[in-house]
């Protein structure tokens, strides 16, 4: 049955409400979105004697520009309407995935005390340092996504699309008109109020996961783009007190299906069944369904396993240095370098390295370009802006389980540029397939949330760049490797290297990039390996 739901500002929004076949006082799974509803769910919840109340958000979706800001306030005042419905027994809890999962968040903050627990799944609380931007750069095939085209492709080719500068009428040259998300998007290019407004952070002073203090329970997937947002959720509810909280990490994609690429058995799992054990455990009506806190599927083992922490207590930080080689190959090792010559590429942002595989939620597949998943890369290795350094081949196997860190020493002739990095594992036929990637926007080197800082060219630099966290077996007869560059995309925007607002921006420079590997400049990947046993 479909109603419209008064907000406190007089705005009514279309609700569609489904309850199972039995009558009764019941609890209520509310999902807030693009639309009232999110595909069958409904039907899962119903049959599990659960009111569903599907309700779209504001402004269609939000499109006129007010998604996330009213959305706190909005759930609250839809959950204060269902607690007064003549089937609610008055308790509430809310679920969904993507922008359903972000509603949840700012409504969780709100704490109504009808609001018994939220399960967010596949987004960052933080829309700014992962969601829109990552670490300073653009999402940008994500972000262009329903805001700078619609439908399945632009209506030019894809590259030809996303070269396109500026940015700022991408929205005119794939949807022939401008879109309010799209220009607010790529207009707020630093931390601001923008983003301020609409974040769950929990450090520089705006943390409100205090104020969180219902159940949790967190999704996602390794090649979707926010399990790394999750697992920091995860960290931040605990560290603030909150230890009803649990998280699901599978070897899935955006929308929770098998990613492109390698395979992982087994690595997609049943959500809504998921929350619904969860769902009886918190409500009082079944005990626990999972024996620890933390689950994910470890890829290469190809399993799923239980931790009481993240990272899991066992896992010990272990570092591999950069050392030179051979022009544009070098190797991974656990000793120091030695006066190790530096490496060099040029970085021209008209012919930047494509992104290939990838943790990301862009939600097409344009083959040879961007696929979310684990894909052979060697079709970059061939490319000058890509350095590759591999260890050795292993002799025994490496239980990579959580977070994955690259410290840069570098100089570029540029003003302001990019580094990124990926983690590839490579097998003995010689397939290298990326498992986790980063990136760092020089200007944003010191931090995401502070002000920014142009580099000066031929200086050099130290660049701390966190990659996903991610659970991989590297097996013995593998090599661990990485590729070093300037640009992964358009997962990520090209940076024109000018140092001009990305957004306005027309003019680009190529960049020549130096990157040390010497005792006093040992740049180095970090990673948490955890004991075989």
């Amino acid at each position: 049955m479909d109603y419209y739901v008064e907000m406190r500002d007089g705005e009514r929004l279309l609700t569609r409400v489904w309850t199972p076949a039995e009558d009764g006082k019941l609890p209520a799974v509310l999902s807030r979105g693009y639309g009232p509803g999110y595909g069958d769910d409904h039907d899962r919840f119903t049959r599990a004697e659960y009111v569903y109340v599907g309700q779209q958000t504001r402004g269609r979706g939000g499109i006129d520009g007010s998604r996330f800001f009213t959305d706190g306030r909005d759930g609250y005042d839809t959950i204060s309407w269902i607690v007064r419905q003549p089937w609610s027994n008055g308790e509430v809890v809310m679920y969904g995935k993507s922008y359903w999962g972000m509603t949840q968040w700012l409504a969780a903050i709100e704490n109504h005390p009808n609001l018994k627990a939220i399960i967010p799944q596949n987004i960052s609380s933080d829309l700014w340092q992962n969601g829109y931007y990552h670490n300073g750069a653009l999402s940008l095939a994500m972000t262009a996504t329903g805001r700078a085209f619609s439908g399945d492709h632009p209506g030019i080719p894809w590259r030809d699309y996303f070269m396109h500068r500026p940015l700022s009428d991408l929205d005119r040259l794939g949807l022939r008109e401008s879109n309010r998300l799209w220009q607010d998007y790529v207009k707020h290019d630093s931390f601001d109020t923008y983003w301020r407004q609409i974040t769950v952070r929990n450090d520089g002073g705006d943390g409100k996961y205090g104020m969180i203090r219902i159940p949790v329970f967190l999704h996602s997937g390794w090649f979707d783009y926010y399990a790394g947002s999750a697992l920091k959720s995860f960290q931040q509810l605990r560290s603030n007190g909150n230890h009803a909280v649990r998280i699901n990490i599978g070897a899935s994609n955006h929308l929770s299906g098998k990613p492109a690429g390698r395979a992982f058995p087994g690595g997609t799992r049943d959500e809504i069944g998921l929350a619904l054990d969860w769902l009886d455990e918190v409500l009082g009506n079944a005990a626990a369904n999972q024996a620890s806190p933390v689950r994910i599927y470890v890829m290469g083992a190809n399993e799923w396993q239980d931790f009481e922490t993240w990272p899991p207590a066992s896992a010990e930080a272990t570092r591999l240095y950069l050392h030179a080689s051979d022009q544009r190959f070098g190797k991974l090792a656990p000793e120091l370098p030695g006066n190790d010559e530096p490496a060099s590429f040029t970085y021209d942002p008209a012919d930047p390295c494509p992104t290939l595989g990838g943790s990301h939620s862009f939600l097409r597949e344009i083959p040879g370009l961007i696929q979310a998943g684990s894909v052979d890369q060697r079709a970059n290795e061939s490319r000058d802006d890509v350095l590759i350094y591999s260890t050795d081949v292993l002799a025994e196997e490496i239980r990579l389980i959580g977070p994955v860190t690259f410290t840069l020493y570098a100089s570029s002739s540029a003003v302001d540029t990019d580094f990124t990095v990926k983690l590839l594992d490579v097998f003995p036929d010689g397939a290298a397939y990326n498992i986790s990637e980063g990136i760092v926007r020089a200007r944003f080197r010191d931090s995401v949330y502070e002000e920014e800082k142009l580099l000066k060219p031929g200086e050099v630099y130290r660049f701390d760049i966190e990659l996903h966290p991610t659970a991989n077996v590297f097996k013995a007869g593998h090599r661990i490797r990485i590729h070093v560059s300037s640009s992964n995309w358009p997962l990520w925007d090209g940076n024109l290297n000018t140092g001009e607002s990305p957004g306005d921006a027309i003019r680009s420079v190529a960049a020549h990039q130096v990157v040390y590997q010497d005792t006093v400049r040992p740049s180095n990947l970090t990673i948490s390996v955890v004991p075989n046993d």
